[in-house]
């Protein structure tokens, strides 16, 4: 096997031990109990989304770790996993053309307008999945708060404006996904500086140029999307 393909395995294996050591999935531990500023910043979250289809049901209570969506790391308490993807599969074709269909996917977004702030107060974030939720406007610049992040999925919103530059100081990203917003103008080189990524998505927004090429050195990545969102570049 060769150097680099044992390197790749490894770190798949390592991300992979991570996950199941930290996340509530297999939080048993009944001596570590959610964090009580975290609850706050969950609850404060909770009545900043638009909750139509009251998905956020669960979220009441003392302890946030066994809340929809959340998860906790089993050795701190600390939340590390927020998982509030629309659970609704996106059909581009029905979303446009079936309008129950449409009403349905939309009564379960989250996001009318930007991401709450509140989102900031949970710094120990290591997954981050807001995905198909219709949240707008540029990319909060709060989510450097998160230096842990490993991966974020924002894809199937509405984000507009430039890639922001900032990204490429979340070093602890190893899946980063922005596929299907309403991105503009080049990839930002300063992706290059996330050398732990594995998978980078960034089709089906409007972005013009070309890809940088130390991207190349990117050893781990799969360029999944990549190719796609440069295809149709002015």
């Amino acid at each position: 096997m060769g150097s680099s393909t044992h390197a790749l395995v490894l770190l798949f294996s390592l991300l992979f031990i991570v996950r199941h050591e930290l996340i509530c999935g297999s939080y048993t531990d009944s001596n570590i109990s959610c964090i009580e500023s975290e609850r706050e910043a969950l609850i404060k979250l909770r009545e900043g989304l638009k909750d139509g289809a009251n998905r956020l049901s669960s979220w009441f209570g003392k302890d946030c770790c066994t809340w929809k969506g959340v998860g906790c790391s089993r050795k701190t308490g600390h939340v590390v996993e927020l998982d509030l993807r629309n659970p609704i599969a996106l059909d581009r074709d029905r979303l446009s053309h079936d309008d129950n269909y449409a009403a349905i996917f939309r009564s379960q977004s989250l996001g009318e307008g930007p991401i709450p702030d509140s989102l900031a107060r949970l710094s120990s974030l290591i997954v981050l999945n807001l995905s198909r939720n219709s949240f707008g406007t540029s990319m909060p610049q709060f989510l450097l708060n998160m230096s842990n992040l490993a991966s974020m999925d924002l894809s199937y919103n509405i984000f507009n404006g430039s890639i922001p530059r900032w990204l490429g100081d979340q070093v602890s990203l190893s899946v980063l996904k922005l596929t299907s917003n309403d991105f503009q103008g080049p990839i930002p080189r300063e992706l290059c500086n996330l050398t732990q990524l594995t998978e980078l998505d960034l089709s089906y927004n409007r972005l013009e140029g070309e890809l940088p090429n130390s991207m190349k050195n990117l050893c781990n990545l799969r360029f999944k999307g990549v190719k796609s969102c440069m295809e149709s570049v002015h």
